[in-house]
């Protein structure tokens, strides 16, 4: 009889849904349940919660839903979760792995009762990005040294725990970030398709296209991209296309901004799209560049074989910063930097032979690591080590 393991998010964010799919057929002596909210917050797009009604065999998930409240407003980070500590009372599971957060009460009150119950505990988590005050620092370590083992989104998070000298005793893996890979390869756009594609774009087809994905918010620093824009034309005479796709607070005065510049001949905003269009957009473009913190764009855009630009504070940045190469599959500018943005951008954009160098090198490195293979290798490995098995 295969052994079970609680997932317990505050919510399912459709992007990891791959990921789920190969949990839940998978056959290496565990089966999976998810605990969370039914739906996302914060622009985030959700796992469709029908799927919870579905069987098994039909792709369906075992799924319990446990809502999230905000005591204190979605601006304060601090959440609570009841359904989670009900549905572990029911003991009817061998691990649980859940996310690992000093803001979410539920969480912090699961701990001690998984330790009196003796089941093992996984935290999937960011861990460490190295800008914590003393304080935040220290009440993270209190956390993560309670757990048996926790999976890390990057290395550097890995380094600053083993460093640290509080996890002897505890399991450390990184499990990175990942994305439906391969939708990304079964789209195969001829020559003339994606010619055609930037025709239906822009004026002028034949500049270098650079995209930016994501969440349109002012730590995504797009604003910088247009300022790159401008300075590149104005002081370089070297035009660029730049094309936005996503929805956020920021989107409006980005807007403005392009108009009060005279820009709009080069820049293109889509909006929020999903899927295969994404995709297709990626395969038509040259460049990504995420002038703030580059999270999961990064992996867009790598599956794709476009290499990435981003900054180069990575006390701030996300784990998929780690993506990036630089000089192979991108390259990172001087955090706040517009001046070097903007050689950075000239360095690949409007270099041919770099970016068809480039364009292998970042499809291995998804494949090699920020993949959902891998990924189900290191939840295996976790679990069998958490667990003894």
């Amino acid at each position: 009889m295969p052994k079970k393991c609680l997932i317990i998010y505050p919510y399912f964010a459709h992007y990891r849904k791959h990921l789920f799919d190969e949990l839940f057929s998978s056959n290496f002596g565990w089966e999976f349940e998810l605990v969370g909210d039914d739906k996302c917050y914060f622009g985030i797009k959700g796992i469709d919660p029908e799927l919870a009604r579905h069987p098994l065999d039909k792709g369906g998930y075992k799924w319990t839903f446990s809502r999230v409240f905000f005591p204190f407003g979605k601006k304060i980070p601090i959440q609570w979760q009841p359904g989670v500590l009900k549905r572990l009372l029911q003991r009817d599971y061998d691990s649980v792995i859940m996310l690992g957060s000093i803001y979410y009460l539920s969480y912090l009150l699961a701990v001690p009762l998984l330790k009196i119950f003796k089941v093992p505990i996984i935290f999937w988590t960011h861990g460490f990005l190295g800008k914590d005050n003393f304080v935040i620092e220290n009440l993270r370590h209190l956390l993560y040294k309670q757990a048996d083992a926790n999976l890390l989104y990057g290395n550097r998070a890995l380094r600053i725990m083993k460093d640290s000298g509080h996890y002897h005793n505890v399991y450390l893996d990184v499990i990175y970030n990942s994305l439906d890979y391969r939708a990304l390869s079964r789209i195969n756009l001829s020559g003339d398709e994606i010619r055609n594609i930037k025709e239906s774009l822009f004026q002028s087809p034949q500049n270098p296209i650079i995209i930016a994905t994501g969440r349109v918010n002012k730590e995504k620093k797009f604003d910088f991209l247009i300022n790159a824009l401008e300075k590149s034309i104005n002081q370089y005479s070297k035009h660029f296309n730049l094309l936005i796709i996503g929805e956020g607070p920021e989107l409006n005065n980005l807007k403005q901004l392009v108009h009060q510049k005279g820009l709009k001949k080069f820049v293109l905003f889509t909006g929020a799209l999903y899927g295969n269009k994404v995709y297709e957009y990626l395969l038509a473009s040259d460049l990504c560049v995420i002038p703030g913190n580059v999270g999961l764009s990064a992996m867009h855009a790598l599956s794709a074989g476009v290499p990435v630009i981003s900054h180069n504070n990575f006390n701030i940045q996300m784990p998929e910063y780690e993506a990036i190469i630089d000089g192979i599959t991108g390259s990172f500018y001087e955090h706040n930097n517009i001046d070097d943005l903007v050689l950075k951008i000239h360095l690949w954009a409007f270099n041919r032979d770099k970016l068809l160098d480039s364009s292998e090198c970042c499809k291995e490195v998804v494949e090699k690591k920020f993949h959902v293979n891998y990924q189900i290798k290191v939840i295996k490995n976790c679990l069998r080590a958490a667990c003894n098995d």
